[in-house]
């Protein structure tokens, strides 16, 4: 056996998937499944569902 597989094989090796990183923005972008819709209504969510940040943040 490799050396070099040894921390793999008996897992003491750490993937990128197990890294936590600290203070991450993540991000979505929701489109409209209407091409060419009418906005009638737009509800004000309260704080404590959405949170913005512009560039200056980032």
């Amino acid at each position: 056996m490799i050396q070099e597989h040894l921390p793999l094989i008996t897992v003491k090796e750490s993937y990128i998937d197990d890294i936590s990183p600290k203070n991450v923005v993540y991000l979505s972008v929701v489109r409209s499944p209407i091409a060419r819709g009418i906005i009638k209504n737009i509800s004000k969510p309260s704080l404590g569902q959405i949170s913005l940040m512009g560039s200056k943040f980032i």
